[in-house]
């Protein structure tokens, strides 16, 4: 009768490690973050057998991912726009020169939003 029942045990251990296995192969083993333009930003994950999955996000969609990530590690993420080249959009946190030289700027028909009265606080913080 124990002889069965360890049979079983053993079995049972093999068939995990094959699960195990078999759930390594679908596991990525790096992530890379890249643009695909126009303010898409695109995540690709490669698998061990180098197959490859991407998803482009809108940057609403990758504030929410950051805030996402921040928070499984126990943080809160306070997000400012750079004040450079590199940033062709308003947020509404901007100083309020950003309004200006995000006006300026030929071929962006973004929707301009004041910025008066709006505070980083705690509160709002956390989004």
């Amino acid at each position: 009768m124990r002889t069965s029942h360890d049979t079983k045990i053993k079995e049972f251990h093999e068939k995990q490690e094959e699960a195990n296995f078999a759930a390594m192969l679908n596991r990525a083993r790096s992530v890379t973050v890249g643009t695909c333009f126009g303010g898409v930003t695109e995540i690709m994950m490669r698998g061990s057998d180098g197959k490859v999955l991407w998803c482009p996000m809108e940057r609403h969609e990758i504030v929410e991912l950051i805030h996402q990530l921040a928070a499984n590690v126990g943080c809160h993420v306070a997000l400012k726009s750079r004040q450079d080249f590199g940033n062709w959009i308003y947020y509404p946190n901007d100083p309020p020169h950003a309004k200006i030289v995000h006006e300026n700027q030929p071929g962006l028909n973004m929707p301009v939003r004041s910025n008066e009265n709006v505070v980083a606080t705690e509160e709002n913080i956390d989004g």
